[in-house]
């Protein structure tokens, strides 16, 4: 699959990345849209006013450069893990970033 991928100031990116297993809990979207939001903006321009080490992986998530932006996004459901009870293939979708489960590691 294709992905935008930021590598640093200035440095955005498209991509050929693989395409991710689903795994417990979570759902495959395909044929949606994404939009870049503000703060991935302020990377681009100014990554060096941000009060933490970019170059280290990032603590919440863990992920490091480069990264794949559009974390706001919706699509169809194309595939579910078998624990997902909500959703089902063919359901149409937005996704809401934010809302976390407690669980994850910080």
């Amino acid at each position: 699959m294709k992905a935008a991928r930021m590598y640093g100031k200035g440095d955005v990116r498209v991509d050929e990345v693989p395409d991710p297993d689903v795994g417990s809990g979570q759902v495959m979207l395909t044929g949606g849209y994404a939009g870049i939001c503000g703060t991935d903006l302020h990377l681009f321009d100014a990554p060096e006013s941000f009060p933490w080490d970019l170059a280290a992986p990032a603590p919440l998530t863990g992920a490091s450069w480069p990264v794949i932006l559009g974390h706001e996004f919706s699509g169809e459901v194309s595939e579910v893990a078998p624990d997902v009870t909500r959703v089902r293939v063919g359901d149409r979708v937005a996704v809401f970033p934010y809302h976390v489960c407690g669980e994850c590691p910080r």
